[in-house]
């Protein structure tokens, strides 16, 4: 059971890494100008959340 644990925690690893990848991506679908504050304010909240969740997730794998 614990090779299970293991894969479980090194597998939520690369997660936060895809968020961070798509939302750098958000800007890039900016349709009209007064939406790119509101744009850019989403994908600095959910670059944040990804480097705080990649960092949660990779100390939770290595503590496993």
């Amino acid at each position: 059971m614990p090779i299970v644990r293991i894969l479980l925690a090194w597998a939520l690893v690369p997660v936060p890494v895809l968020g961070w990848i798509v939302a750098q991506s958000f800007t890039e679908n900016i349709a009209h100008n007064y939406d790119f504050t509101a744009e850019l304010f989403h994908t600095y909240a959910t670059s944040s959340f990804a480097i705080i969740f990649f960092v949660s997730a990779a100390t939770n794998a290595i503590i496993v």
